[in-house]
């Protein structure tokens, strides 16, 4: 089975550098997630420059070296079938996601410790997709 594509994930990576003046040219590389048919769905730069993306149809995030390319850890959630969309980084280091297919967010540390949050969070039904 073919391993699902993430050019996406460097290309945009590269040009968060671009507007904030670290690099004068685009260039574009393809790295393969580990997982097939994963279905990247968000991005996310972390403050210690990894980037950060949700695997929708495997239920994961990943996350990778922008400089090499190479993926630096695929991590599940909690929840099987949780279907991980939006991601967001924040400035103490923890990274906020969506998981669409349960009504949660979810949250990720550097170390892929996850943790979830619903009842009483997210309205039922809502099916959350996006976060900033």
């Amino acid at each position: 089975m073919k391993k699902t594509s993430i050019a996406l994930v460097v290309l945009t990576a590269t040009l968060l550098s671009m507007l904030a003046g670290k690099a004068s040219a685009v260039s574009i590389s393809e790295t393969t997630a580990t997982t097939s048919a994963s279905s990247p769905t968000g991005i996310a730069r972390a403050s210690d420059g990894s980037v950060w993306f949700t695997q929708q149809a495997a239920s994961k995030i990943g996350r990778l070296n922008p400089a090499t390319g190479a993926m630096n850890g695929e991590f599940s959630t909690d929840t099987p079938n949780a279907g991980p969309s939006g991601i967001v980084a924040t400035s103490s280091g923890f990274l906020w996601f969506t998981e669409e297919n349960v009504d949660r967010i979810g949250r990720i540390d550097s170390s892929g410790n996850v943790a979830e949050f619903g009842a009483g969070v997210i309205t039922s039904g809502s099916r959350p997709n996006a976060i900033t």
